[in-house]
């Protein structure tokens, strides 16, 4: 019996010696897995890392790009509200222009009417005496010699033109 036992016990140990080292193998190969996911791990582990800086340099570019078109955007509003500002004092001014213009041509238009209601003679010719005292002074002599010819008196008859 006791040999059925040691052949028993030598068949249990080997059974247990192959399990054994079925389970180191199985170790062994759960520890190059484990490993390798460690190195998987800090991989993406320095990736992530890579990626978070990167994201906070560009959303701290963004930020400063942002402050900077706010900036632009408000100089902009304020060059508009200036050049809205400059555009009405224009507008007010041309405005009153208008009025003026308005005015002026009104005036323009009376005056016509009136003047085209008188008649008037084109030309008349107004004879001047020669006489003349025998020795003129200087004066005189300059004074009668500039009136020496017949004087015009030129008047225009004007038409109602329209300016519209």
């Amino acid at each position: 019996m006791m040999t059925f036992q040691a052949k028993q016990s030598d068949a249990e140990l080997s059974s247990t010696k192959g399990e054994i080292a079925e389970l180191k193998r199985r170790i062994s190969h759960l520890q190059h897995d484990i490993d390798t996911l460690k190195l998987h791990r800090e991989t993406l582990q320095s990736s992530f890392t890579e990626v978070d800086t990167h994201g906070q340099n560009a959303m701290s570019d963004a930020n400063v790009r942002i402050k900077m078109l706010k900036k632009a955007l408000m100089e902009s509003k304020h060059l508009m509200a200036k050049q809205i500002k400059e555009y009405q004092d224009l507008m007010n001014i041309k405005l009153g222009l208008d009025i003026e213009i308005s005015t002026y041509k009104k005036l323009m238009e009376g005056e016509e009417e009136r003047l085209g209601q008188q008649n008037f003679a084109t030309i008349h010719s107004v004879p001047i005496s020669r006489n003349v005292s025998p020795a003129p002074s200087n004066s005189e002599y300059n004074h009668q010699r500039r009136r020496s010819g017949p004087v015009l008196i030129k008047t225009v008859e004007t038409k109602q033109i329209s300016y519209s």
